[in-house]
């Protein structure tokens, strides 16, 4: 048990990687669950597939009604599994993945590989995931899916970052500038970045609507101006295709 003042989620994130001495690697936020039994099977399937990473289904679930639906990323994972039970693949094979909702807590990543690509959490920003979500599926040598509930994702809690209505919401765009310049860095290809794109213009649209009213036309402003200058022609083009 490590106790130090409050750094916010990034730092917390980042110590405990540090810390930590397993095999593997997992994230849960304190309003979350994992589904009974989910953890064991990741495991098994990822020492049965020598994945780097291995990633699990989300569900949503309301914390007044405790109503259950499907995770954002649904219709994605239905095309990554095409009604397979588990599928091992990358993020070549696949730039799909590169859609899935950039939620590191639904996945087991082993702790080596974790180190090998120096992921860390952009500390002090909220909506912090990208970086690492989209670092880790790009040097990942194999990747499993499997289709079974992992992750219960938590919504309608009082307090929930995500749900919050403030100027943080710009700190959505501080991430999606820093997820932009790691992809650039690794020379993605257009179908790879127009998967990516996805994820981050639905990043920004939803914290711009939810941006404070006084500020959402400055939101929108430094957004376009964002995706203007540091997206590719070609990752916009792939973009466009694969949206249909």
């Amino acid at each position: 048990l490590i106790q130090q003042a409050n750094q916010g989620l990034s730092a917390g994130r980042n110590l405990g990687a540090t810390l930590a001495s397993g095999r593997y690697l997992g994230f849960l936020d304190s309003d979350d669950r994992l589904a009974a039994g989910a953890l064991g099977s990741l495991l098994r399937l990822a020492e049965a597939s020598g994945s780097d990473v291995v990633l699990g289904r989300t569900l949503v679930f309301d914390s007044a009604s405790q109503a259950p639906c499907p995770f954002y990323d649904a219709a994605i994972w239905q095309g990554l599994l095409s009604g397979r039970a588990t599928r091992v693949t990358d993020a070549r094979q696949s730039p799909r993945l590169l859609s899935l909702e950039p939620n590191v807590n639904y996945r087991l990543i082993r702790r080596t590989f974790y180190h090998e690509q120096a992921l860390e959490f952009p500390r002090g920003l909220y909506f912090e995931d990208p970086p690492v979500h989209f670092g880790m599926l790009l040097g990942a040598r194999r990747i499993a899916l499997a289709d079974r509930v992992y992750y219960h994702y938590r919504v309608n809690r009082e307090g929930k970052i995500t749900e919050a209505r403030s100027l943080r919401r710009f700190d959505a765009l501080r991430v999606a500038a820093l997820a932009l310049d790691a992809l650039r860095a690794r020379s993605v290809a257009p179908s790879q970045g127009g998967a990516a794109l996805r994820v981050l213009l639905r990043m920004a649209w939803g914290c711009g609507v939810r941006t404070p009213p006084a500020a959402r036309r400055a939101f929108f402003a430094e957004a376009c101006g964002l995706f203007r200058s540091s997206v590719p022609g070609s990752w916009l083009a792939a973009y466009r295709r694969q949206q249909g």
